[in-house]
């Protein structure tokens, strides 16, 4: 056993066993390359070894340490886990064991827990889109890793979504937003200024916050024919100058028309058109001439009567739309040349509603 007098001990002293001044140093690096000075230098890492620092700089990465400048090792948490932005806080007082690769970290890790403001704040979930549009991107602090079902997020939107949408996280890599769980999104889903909020399903991300323009899925859009329309000399279809509306892509609409004609000796034929490449197309006519029909099941099918003063056609339809938005339109014209007005008469409308 070593003399405790005249020679001196290779033992620690009592002060500097209570100081920790073999395994405790100031950090002297900068944030994320810590540094410290142990005294005495320790020659080599060894498995099992502990150092305490005190950080002068909070992290925003991954980070390192270098103990008496044997070489930078990686500092991790939770085993295997590099350090996210905010782990250690300038001040913090930091353990670590080294494991024989990395060093561990064993205290306690900054901002393990929210603080009651990062709450209110939503700062984790929430952050402004600066991207174009259909294009959202966020970058949210600390980082997310990686995307995970059920994770949820919030962004206030840049600009509106004209058609199918993706969000990016912290560029993770785009994700499409889905609305009604399935359903790509239809233009002005999301407006300007919009706070959008998406739910990940492990493919894409689902919308949970109320579409912009929802309101015409439960309300009825009303398109009124404010003058009489006459045409005369023409076979040759043409929409009507009132009775058209504008149809957004990959959306079911429900339509009902209802539309009073002058026929006139040059009589009357009609049809309607819409966007190519409809999903469904169910058109249920009647007119002053046929009565009821069996429903159309595509656009530019066409109908005529001839030789009445005070005639009518009325339809009831339900249209899922396809890709392509365009417009819905009532087309006439003569179904004989005639020198004589055919007129659709002022009162007419059209109503429709998307769902």
């Amino acid at each position: 056993m070593p003399s405790m007098s005249g020679g001196g001990s290779s033992g620690p002293t009592s002060a500097q066993i209570q100081q920790q001044s073999f395994t405790y140093a100031a950090d002297t690096g900068t944030a994320n390359t810590y540094a410290v000075t142990l005294s005495p230098a320790p020659s080599s890492y060894t498995t099992g070894m502990v150092v305490m620092f005190k950080a002068t700089n909070a992290n925003t990465s991954a980070s390192t340490i270098n103990v008496n400048s044997l070489g930078a090792k990686t500092i991790k948490k939770e085993n295997d886990q590099d350090l996210e932005s905010g782990d250690i806080e300038a001040g913090q007082v930091v353990a670590l064991i080294y494991d024989g690769t990395n060093f561990q970290m064993i205290s306690e890790i900054a901002n393990l827990l929210a603080t009651q403001t990062e709450v209110q704040n939503a700062s984790y979930t929430y952050a402004a889109d600066a991207q174009a549009s259909d294009a959202y991107a966020i970058t949210l602090s600390p980082a997310p890793a990686a995307y995970a079902t059920g994770q949820v997020f919030t962004f206030k939107a840049n600009t509106a979504n004209t058609g199918a949408a993706t969000l990016n996280v912290n560029s993770l890599g785009a994700k499409t937003i889905k609305k009604l769980h399935d359903q790509d999104l239809a233009d002005n889903d999301i407006e300007v200024g919009s706070i959008v909020t998406v739910v990940y399903d492990g493919t894409n991300f689902q919308m949970a916050s109320q579409i912009a323009n929802s309101s015409a899925g439960s309300s009825w859009t009303k398109v009124n024919k404010t003058a009489d329309e006459s045409r005369n000399s023409t076979t040759t279809f043409s929409t009507d100058s009132a009775l058209t509306f504008a149809m957004a892509a990959n959306t079911a609409y429900q339509i009902r028309m209802f539309v009073f004609v002058d026929a006139g000796a040059g009589n009357f034929k009609y049809q309607f058109t819409g966007p190519a490449s409809p999903t469904s197309v169910r058109i249920m006519w009647f007119d002053t001439a046929n009565g009821a029909n069996a429903s159309d099941t595509a656009y530019s099918t066409s109908h005529a009567f001839s030789g009445l003063a005070n005639a009518w056609v009325m339809i009831d339809a339900v249209i899922v739309n396809g890709s392509n938005a365009g417009n819905f339109n009532f087309q006439w014209a003569q179904s004989t040349s005639n020198a004589a007005n055919t007129t659709v008469l002022k009162g007419s409308y059209l109503e429709y509603q998307s769902f």
